[in-house]
């Protein structure tokens, strides 16, 4: 009960981080996949099926919207509304689309045996479609309306902080088992919100932490949309990102929280620590055969 307790003010502190935006190291354990969050649901709705992101949803993911001249309208169209900094956003925006993301996979007929890559290529090639500033509009309309970032963006959520939506966190795990057991037949969408830390490429000394402007070794804040099917018991992460990648500077963290063996870092993740021990067996493995061939020659 006191881990569970520590677990959970850590996951708060973590939060107010990642909501700060403040280079600072990372003290806790990551990940690169969605296994994590796949066994957090299923543990949650264990008779439910679970449908997350693999590698094939990448090369339809929404994260890259908007680039080249369609980048220069939508900025443009932010501006028109006077929003302070159009690019920060823009480049910041995985709750919006992964909002537009989920609306729209909850308005498509799926069948049983439905195809996640193929949904995202049909979500992802009616909004290239889009003009540019209908696009703009359809993203960022009701988004750039509020006062502050807050899960009420997402219209079927009338109350709760992050907390209640928090990946890892018994706030969340309560709200979504709520929401199920009401037994709402129609299909719900609501937001996952994910801690992340995005990765340095070096170890960054306590004085350059101090006077670093750009967003990297630092706590993150990522949104997801949950998909709640209830006529068929399923849920579908939408990411805007396709999928997490091995090696990419993002991870999420693991849940529940575990602190890192090893000293808090800016540049080393689990990818790396997992391709260091991959490497060490590998090796091992060679040496060992080596060995056994000497042993059969003598």
């Amino acid at each position: 009960m006191k881990r569970a307790l520590e677990s959970q003010q850590n996951l708060d502190n973590v939060l107010k981080e990642a909501l700060e935006r403040k280079p600072r190291r990372l003290s806790f354990d990551t990940t690169y996949d969605y296994k994590n969050m796949f066994d957090w649901l299923k543990i949650i709705l264990p008779d439910w099926t679970i449908v997350i992101p693999d590698s094939s949803c990448s090369a339809f993911s929404l994260s890259d919207w908007p680039k080249g001249k369609t980048r220069k309208v939508v900025k443009q169209w932010l501006q028109e509304q006077n929003y302070p900094d159009s690019d920060d956003l823009i480049n910041g925006s995985c709750e919006p689309l992964a909002y537009y993301l989920s609306s729209s996979i909850s308005q498509l007929q799926l069948s049983s045996q439905f195809q996640l890559c193929s949904v995202y290529k049909q979500v992802k090639k009616k909004l290239v479609q889009l003009k540019s500033r209908v696009a703009a509009e359809s993203i960022f309309g009701d988004y750039i309306k509020q006062d502050d970032p807050s899960p009420q963006f997402w219209p079927e959520i009338s109350e709760g902080t992050f907390n209640h939506f928090l990946f890892g966190h018994h706030l969340a795990k309560e709200r979504i088992q709520r929401l199920v057991a009401s037994g709402v037949s129609s299909t719900k969408i609501i937001p996952l919100y994910v801690l992340c830390y995005i990765f340095d490429v070096n170890e960054l000394t306590n004085s350059v932490l101090e006077d670093l402007k750009e967003e990297t070794a630092q706590y993150s804040l990522h949104a997801v949309g949950l998909v709640i099917k209830s006529s068929n018991k399923t849920i579908i992460v939408a990411d805007p990102n396709g999928c997490l990648k091995g090696g990419s500077n993002m991870e999420f963290l693991s849940m529940p929280l575990t602190k890192l063996e090893s000293e808090p870092t800016t540049s080393v993740s689990r990818y790396d620590r997992d391709q260091v021990g991959k490497e060490q067996k590998d090796a091992n493995h060679a040496k060992g055969k080596t060995e056994s061939k000497k042993r059969a020659r003598r």
